[in-house]
C-alpha cells in the first residue's frame, strides 16, 4: 500500500510565520504609498479647481463660484454658468481618491464673488493624514490637523526653511591671489561669528599648506566675488 508524505505541522507553522512576517513588513509600506498618492492626487485636484474658478469667472462675469456643481458637467446639453463643465463628474460630487472637498467662506458682493475658499479633508486616517486648502491667491496650503486650521496657518506647499541670513562681507586679496576680485577670498559675518570661505577645492592656509592660487583660478569662475563688488 502506497503511503502519502505531506507537511508536518511545525513546517506548515513555519510557512505561516514566513508570511506573516512578509505581511507586517509589505502592508504598512504599502498604506503609506497609498496615503502619498492620495495626498498628492488631493493637491492636484485643488489645482484644478484654482484653474476652473478662473475660467469660470473670465466666461460668465460672475466672479468666482462656491459651488461644486457649478464648476461640474451639466446632465445635458452645453455648458451654463450652473454647470460649467471644467470639472469631472467624481470631483463635482465632492469626493475624489480619499478626499472629500468642500467650500469655505466666500464673499460676494453684488452679485459678484470676490473671494472663495476650498478645502480637501480625508474621509479617514486610512486615505490620508494631512489636510488642504486654497482660496483666491491661488496658493494651495496644507495642515496636519484641519483644513479650518490649513485656512489660518497653513504652509504652503513647497515652503522651504528659510534661508541662513545673507554675509555681510568684503572682498579680501591675499598677495598669492590674482588682483581680481573674483579671486578673493570671502570674508563676513554671520549671527555675528566670523566667517571665511574658499572656493571650491582651495585648501585654507595652515597645516595643509597655503590656497592653491591655480585652483582659484580653474574653480572660482566669479562664484565667490564678483568685479566692482563692494570692499
Amino acid at each position: 500500500m502506497q503511503r502519502w508524505k505531506g507537511f508536518s505541522l511545525i513546517e506548515l507553522l513555519i510557512v505561516v510565520a514566513i508570511i506573516l512576517i512578509l505581511s507586517a513588513i509589505a502592508i504598512p509600506s504599502f498604506m503609506r504609498s497609498r496615503i502619498a498618492a492620495n495626498e498628492a492626487a488631493a493637491v492636484s485636484s485643488l489645482r484644478v479647481l484654482n484653474t476652473s474658478e478662473v475660467t469660470y469667472s473670465s466666461t460668465y462675469n460672475l466672479g468666482y463660484t462656491c459651488t461644486l456643481a457649478a464648476l461640474g458637467p451639466p446632465s445635458s446639453g452645453n455648458p451654463t454658468s450652473s454647470a460649467a463643465g471644467l470639472i469631472d463628474a467624481n470631483l463635482a460630487g465632492g469626493q475624489r481618491n480619499g478626499y472629500i472637498f468642500a467650500a469655505g467662506t466666500c464673499v460676494t458682493a453684488s452679485g459678484i464673488t470676490t473671494r472663495y475658499q476650498w478645502s480637501a479633508d480625508p474621509n479617514s486616517t486610512a486615505s490620508g493624514t494631512r489636510h488642504f486648502c486654497t482660496d483666491e491667491r491661488f496658493v494651495i496650503k496644507v495642515d496636519p490637523n484641519s483644513s479650518s486650521n490649513c485656512f489660518t496657518i497653513g504652509s504652503p506647499i513647497g515652503e522651504s526653511a528659510p534661508a541662513a541670513p545673507p554675509l555681510a562681507c568684503r572682498h579680501v586679496r591675499l598677495s598669492w591671489f590674482d588682483s581680481r576680485c573674483r579671486h578673493a577670498l570671502f570674508y563676513g559675518t554671520q549671527q555675528g561669528a566670523p566667517v571665511i570661505r574658499y572656493p571650491e577645492g582651495v585648501r585654507p592656509p595652515g597645516p595643509g599648506g597655503p590656497p592653491d592660487a591655480a585652483a582659484v583660478r580653474r574653480r572660482s569662475h566669479g562664484g565667490l566675488c564678483s568685479p566692482g563688488g563692494a570692499g
